[in-house]
């Protein structure tokens, strides 16, 4: 064990840590155990798909089109689901007024859409 400034044994800071992801994991790994295969791919593509859809949104490169295909691909499995909303990527006016003229480049097509005002 490492000593303070006393010359005292403590215990390291990251025991209680370990234990807590150790924790963490078991009650992952029973609640994923009675998941099917395709609740599974579909936590797996939900645990990720934002976090691609971040990267992608705005940029001029082949990664907005392989999003959207993912998504629509996600939504022939499950035509129910819905991407979360993202306040990063979901646009006040001036983006999208620029994806208007950037087209593909944005993902907004692939968030549910807000309700228009009357």
């Amino acid at each position: 064990m490492p000593l303070n400034g006393g010359g005292v044994r403590m215990k390291p800071l990251y025991a209680p840590t370990l234990s807590l992801k150790a924790s963490i994991a078991t009650i992952l790994r029973k609640w994923t155990n009675n998941m099917t295969d395709l609740d599974k791919l579909k936590k797996a593509f939900e645990d990720v798909i934002w976090m691609a859809a971040r990267y992608a949104s705005g940029r001029s490169t082949y990664a907005p089109s392989m999003v959207r295909e993912a998504v629509n691909l996600f939504k022939e499995v499950d035509p129910n689901w819905e991407m979360r909303p993202d306040n990063t990527i979901m646009a006040d006016k001036c983006l999208r007024m620029e994806a208007d003229n950037l087209g593909a480049d944005f993902l907004l097509d692939i968030y549910p859409q807000p309700k228009q005002d009357k």
